[in-house]
């Protein structure tokens, strides 16, 4: 589509992009530790960023939930996801986030994984660009940067 490189959260699909991944991830299901303690984890308040449409499909797929097995009170949509962690704080409900995203909101305390039984779902960060620009200046420069190099 006529860009240079672009950053994805995705399983390698297209093989005539070169892909190089950047960094690993996770996708957590986190909520505010009041809102685990007094939420059954079969009935709880799905809370959707509009930006992050399959977070939660592709967390209950790799959870092994299938769709009797959850149940939500009230799912909530969000146009951004600083707006639907904020609601997770609050004490709103659960929220699908990437582990480096939320990393001093875990370390306060003021967010928790919902579910302690559930291992972190893989979430790989990959730097993807056409093979016609493998060898190009700038990208490798930016490839650079993003390694730290720079």
């Amino acid at each position: 589509d006529g860009i240079d490189a672009s950053v994805r959260v995705v399983t390698p699909n297209d093989t005539s992009l070169i892909w190089e991944k950047i960094h690993n991830d996770a996708l957590v299901a986190v909520c505010s530790p009041a809102y685990r303690a007094n939420c059954t984890a079969d009935q709880y308040t799905r809370l959707h960023c509009n930006t992050r449409r399959y977070d939660w499909d592709n967390w209950n797929a790799h959870a092994k939930f299938t769709s009797d097995q959850i149940t939500s009170q009230q799912d909530m949509e969000f146009d951004s996801l600083l707006s639907a962690l904020e609601a997770a704080i609050q004490g709103v409900g659960v929220v699908i986030a990437i582990k480096s995203v939320i990393k001093s909101e875990l370390e306060a305390g003021s967010l928790v994984p919902a579910f302690t039984d559930i291992p972190e779902n893989p979430c790989p960060f990959y730097l993807t660009y056409p093979q016609d620009r493998a060898n190009h200046p700038t990208l490798n420069a930016f490839m650079e940067f993003i390694a730290g190099k720079n």
